[in-house]
C-alpha cells in the first residue's frame, strides 16, 4: 500500500529575492567585499578585524565567507520556506503532518501528508468533497456539498479547472488559498509515499 505526500516549494523567483536581499544586507553589515564574494570568496585574511566566532559562522567553518555560505548563515529571519511551512501548520487540519524545512535554503521543499495513510482522500474533504466513484478525482459538480469553500459555480470551476475534474493537487492549491495562503509564490505537486503510519492507517480503515 501506498499514499500520495504533497511537496510545496517556494517558487524561484521569491526564493532568489530573498537570497538577494539576505546577501546584500549581511555583506553591508560585516563589511563584505560583493566582488570577492561573487568571486572566490572572503577568506581570514580579508576579513579584517571580524570576531572569529562571526567568521566562522559566516563561512560555515569552511574558512571561506561565500554567497553560498550566507545563504546557511542563520540571521533571525525566516525563509520564505519557514513562513510557509508556518502558514501550512495554520490553516491544515491536525490530521495532516508537516515536514521541513530543516535548512535556511528559501527553496527547501515542505512535505504535507496525512498522518492516517489517505492523503488525497483527506484533501477531498478538506474542499467538501467526496471521491465517490474511487477515481482519483473530484467531479466538482457532483462529488462536492457546498460549503464555506466551494459556494457557488465559479468555486466549483475554479477548483475543477477546463475539465470540472479535481486532482489532489489542484485540491490542495485550491484550499490553500481559499485559507489566505499567497499561492502565486509556491508550487504544490504530489507524488506517491509510503505510508506515515501503518498502524493508524489500518485502525482507520478497518470498517472500510
Amino acid at each position: 500500500m501506498s499514499d500520495i505526500s504533497f511537496r510545496v516549494q517556494v517558487n524561484p523567483d521569491v526564493a532568489q529575492k530573498f537570497i538577494d536581499q539576505k546577501i546584500d544586507k549581511l555583506a553591508n553589515k560585516f563589511g563584505l567585499d560583493k566582488k570577492e564574494l561573487e568571486g572566490n570568496g572572503v577568506d581570514l585574511t580579508e576579513a579584517d578585524g571580524m570576531q572569529l566566532k562571526t567568521f566562522q559562522d559566516l563561512s560555515a567553518n569552511t574558512g571561506v565567507i561565500t554567497k553560498a555560505t550566507l545563504i546557511k548563515f542563520n540571521d533571525g529571519v525566516a525563509t520564505p520556506a519557514e513562513n510557509y511551512a508556518a502558514e501550512l501548520a495554520k490553516v491544515l487540519p491536525g490530521t495532516m503532518d508537516i515536514k521541513g524545512p530543516k535548512t535556511k535554503d528559501p527553496s527547501e521543499v515542505i512535505f504535507v501528508q496525512s498522518k492516517y495513510g489517505d492523503t488525497a482522500n483527506q484533501t477531498f474533504t478538506m474542499i467538501g468533497g467526496t471521491d465517490t466513484n474511487k477515481d482519483g478525482k473530484l467531479a466538482v459538480g457532483i462529488e462536492i456539498k457546498e460549503n464555506e469553500l466551494v459556494k457557488t459555480t465559479n468555486d466549483a470551476k475554479e477548483l475543477g479547472g477546463p475539465d470540472l475534474q479535481a486532482t489532489p493537487d489542484e485540491a490542495m492549491a485550491f484550499y490553500l488559498k481559499k485559507k489566505g495562503v499567497k499561492t502565486e509564490d509556491i508550487t504544490v505537486t504530489s507524488k506517491q509515499a509510503p505510508i506515515l503510519n501503518e498502524k493508524l492507517h489500518d485502525l482507520t480503515n478497518f470498517n472500510k
